[in-house]
Protein backbone atom coordinates (compact mmCIF):
# COMPACT_ATOMS: atom_id res chain seq x y z
CA UNK A 1 0.00 0.00 0.00
CA UNK A 2 2.82 2.44 0.73
CA UNK A 3 4.27 1.87 -2.71
CA UNK A 4 0.44 2.94 -4.35
CA UNK A 5 0.11 5.81 -2.29
CA UNK A 6 3.67 6.71 -3.69
CA UNK A 7 2.70 6.68 -7.29
CA UNK A 8 -0.92 8.25 -6.41
CA UNK A 9 1.70 11.25 -4.87
CA UNK A 10 4.07 11.07 -7.29
CA UNK A 11 1.38 11.26 -10.20
CA UNK A 12 0.07 14.28 -8.73
CA UNK A 13 -3.43 12.16 -7.12
CA UNK A 14 -3.08 14.12 -3.98
CA UNK A 15 -6.66 13.03 -3.12
CA UNK A 16 -5.88 9.39 -3.52
CA UNK A 17 -2.56 9.61 -2.15
CA UNK A 18 -4.16 10.72 0.75
CA UNK A 19 -6.79 8.38 1.33
CA UNK A 20 -4.36 5.25 1.30
CA UNK A 21 -2.00 7.22 3.43
CA UNK A 22 -5.07 7.25 5.81
CA UNK A 23 -5.50 3.89 5.59
CA UNK A 24 -1.51 3.54 6.23
CA UNK A 25 -1.98 5.60 9.01
CA UNK A 26 -4.52 4.41 10.94
CA UNK A 27 -2.70 0.43 10.28
CA UNK A 28 0.69 1.75 11.14
CA UNK A 29 -0.16 4.78 13.80
CA UNK A 30 3.82 4.05 14.75
CA UNK A 31 5.08 5.05 11.32
CA UNK A 32 5.24 9.07 11.59
CA UNK A 33 6.02 9.34 7.91
CA UNK A 34 3.02 8.10 7.18
CA UNK A 35 1.01 11.28 8.87
CA UNK A 36 3.82 13.48 7.30
CA UNK A 37 3.16 12.20 3.80
CA UNK A 38 -1.22 12.45 4.51
CA UNK A 39 -0.42 15.59 5.75
CA UNK A 40 1.39 16.69 2.18
CA UNK A 41 -1.09 14.88 0.48
CA UNK A 42 -3.67 17.49 1.86
CA UNK A 43 -1.78 19.98 1.68
CA UNK A 44 -0.93 19.44 -2.02
CA UNK A 45 -4.79 19.03 -2.67
CA UNK A 46 -5.46 22.40 -0.89
CA UNK A 47 -7.02 20.91 1.99
CA UNK A 48 -5.27 22.84 4.14
CA UNK A 49 -7.35 22.62 7.30
CA UNK A 50 -7.08 18.50 6.98
CA UNK A 51 -3.20 19.15 6.49
CA UNK A 52 -3.00 21.12 9.86
CA UNK A 53 -5.26 18.71 11.82
CA UNK A 54 -2.86 16.20 10.42
CA UNK A 55 0.54 17.85 11.38
CA UNK A 56 -1.11 18.58 15.02
CA UNK A 57 -1.53 14.86 15.51
CA UNK A 58 2.34 13.94 14.73
CA UNK A 59 3.64 13.69 18.54
CA UNK A 60 7.46 12.63 17.44
CA UNK A 61 10.50 14.25 18.34
CA UNK A 62 12.62 13.53 15.62
CA UNK A 63 10.02 15.23 13.08
CA UNK A 64 9.14 18.43 15.26
CA UNK A 65 11.28 20.27 12.82
CA UNK A 66 9.42 18.44 9.49
CA UNK A 67 6.06 19.16 11.13
CA UNK A 68 7.01 22.91 11.88
CA UNK A 69 8.11 23.46 8.01
CA UNK A 70 4.87 21.85 6.79
CA UNK A 71 2.94 24.29 8.96
CA UNK A 72 4.76 27.04 8.21
CA UNK A 73 3.83 26.60 4.71
CA UNK A 74 0.40 25.36 5.18
CA UNK A 75 0.16 28.74 7.25
CA UNK A 76 1.53 30.77 4.13
CA UNK A 77 -0.84 29.25 1.97
CA UNK A 78 -3.94 30.52 4.06
CA UNK A 79 -2.25 34.20 3.87
CA UNK A 80 -1.04 34.38 7.61
CA UNK A 81 2.05 35.13 7.38
CA UNK A 82 3.15 36.37 10.55
CA UNK A 83 1.82 32.65 11.88
CA UNK A 84 3.84 30.90 9.33
CA UNK A 85 7.24 33.53 10.49
CA UNK A 86 6.26 32.72 13.98
CA UNK A 87 6.23 29.29 13.72
CA UNK A 88 10.04 29.34 11.95
CA UNK A 89 11.27 31.39 14.78
CA UNK A 90 10.43 28.32 17.34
Amino acid sequence: MSLLAYCYYMSQDFLNSARVYEQLSKFYPEVTEYKLYLAQSHYKNGDFDQALKVTQSINDPSSQQKVILLQSVIRYEQDEIQHAKSLLRQ
